[in-house]
């Protein structure tokens, strides 16, 4: 029998630091097989290790002679109908030959190894769940979905089918879904758990791993800004000495990660995430003029609908609040330099009436050298200097 816990996603590390409690979770899970089948979607923030569950549970199911068939959702196939079933079936579509005709037929159409159209999904569902309890009948089975959130809607669908009656089968399904994606579009119907960042203690474990040198003050930056966040930490680690100011240097693959859906957005909802992600006090009086200024165009507070809808910022009251500090540095890094100057220039232009936070954002919006700005800093540090700052 063909295993394809081998093909297809990465390799499992050797251990995960900080989710024992996750790990013993998907072992008791594998454990208890025989005795029927359990489906689980891990639900978290981008880079917080749900793939790393995932591929954990994998290599665990492999030592215990389980089997494991494996899909993930991809951006540019999102689109595909049972683009991701077809990943998810490839290795085992040999045994369609043992489904009855009518659904043998419309999976092999479903997944493109057949002729003809689909137009009953729920024939392509039951399909499957048969063609899984044959497979799960000569060998224990992991069905494994990694970033649901990007699966198309078609196998979306026939996966939750399959793991809402899974319960008398020797079947397991894992699934990872990313926070912030559309409820109404990607909800399974499968019990959840929510995969939270690392303790302090467990992160700078990982911290000290990747980057046992750092100086105790780059080490503690670091652990505060990132959050718990292990690809953070990871992706950090070798650039944690330069994370001095108050926005973190990230990496392209966290760009990707945090601000995916950036692009996504209303130009309005994006100017709005500019300014705030420019401004640390982030009060809504201040972002959204500011906002209004930078792309010229009136706005309002109801431009962030969309950032909200998608789980990248909350409100508090009047502040907005970005839900972790690497998407606040994803939005800011992902704007173009002029850009980021036009949105400081335009607080600059709202912070009338609190010039030391005015001279900041004038500072932040200047090449080269300017007297006028550098005499607006000199008053900052002496108004500081008189409240008895350090300087």
């Amino acid at each position: 029998m063909t295993d394809s816990s081998t093909a297809g996603p990465r390799e499992a590390p050797p251990g995960l630091v900080g989710r024992q409690s996750e790990l013993v979770l998907l072992d008791g899970m594998l454990d208890g097989i025989h005795d029927g089948g359990t489906a689980l979607v891990w639900r978290g923030e981008a880079g917080v290790g749900k793939s790393a569950l995932l591929d954990a549970a994998r290599a665990s199911a492999q030592r215990r002679g389980i089997n494991t068939l494996w899909t993930a959702g991809s951006v540019v196939e999102a689109g595909l109908a049972f683009s991701g079933l077809q990943r998810l079936l490839a290795p085992v579509l040999d045994r369609v030959t043992q489904l009855p005709e009518r659904q043998r037929g419309v999976l092999l159409a479903a997944v493109g190894a057949g002729e003809g159209s689909v137009s009953d999904l729920y024939l392509v569902a039951l399909a499957t769940l048969e063609l899984i309890r044959i497979v799960a009948g000569e060998r224990t089975l992991l069905l494994i979905a990694d970033d649901v959130h990007h699966l198309d809607g078609a196998s979306r669908d026939v996966l939750g089918f399959v793991g809402r009656r899974v319960e008398t089968e020797p079947v397991v399904v894992l699934a990872a879904l990313r926070d912030g994606a559309d409820e109404g579009i990607t909800r399974l119907d499968l019990p959840e758990r929510q995969l939270a960042g690392l303790d302090p203690a467990a992160a700078g474990d990982l911290l000290d791993a990747r980057a046992p040198d750092l100086s105790p003050t780059a080490r503690a930056r670091l652990l505060e800004r990132s959050a718990g966040n292990p690809l953070a930490l990871v992706e950090l680690s070798d650039t944690a000495a330069e994370i001095d100011g108050p926005m973190l240097p990230i990496s392209a693959r966290l760009k990707r990660a945090f601000a995916a859906r950036l692009d996504d957005m209303p130009p309005t909802t994006r100017d709005v995430l500019l300014t705030a992600a420019a401004d640390e006090a982030s009060s809504l009086t201040e972002i959204v003029p500011a906002a209004e200024l930078l792309g010229g165009r009136s706005s309002g507070a109801g431009a962030l609908q969309p950032a909200l809808d998608a789980g990248l910022v909350t409100i508090e009251g009047d502040m907005l609040r970005f839900r972790h500090p690497l998407v606040r540095a994803a939005v800011y890094q992902a704007a173009d330099l002029d850009r980021r100057h036009a949105a400081h220039g335009a607080l600059a232009e709202v912070l009338v009436g609190q010039p030391d936070r005015r001279a900041w954002h004038r500072a932040a919006c200047v090449i080269g050298s300017d007297d006028e700005v550098a005499a607006e800093l000199e008053a900052v540090a002496w108004r500081a200097h008189r409240r008895g700052a350090i300087l």
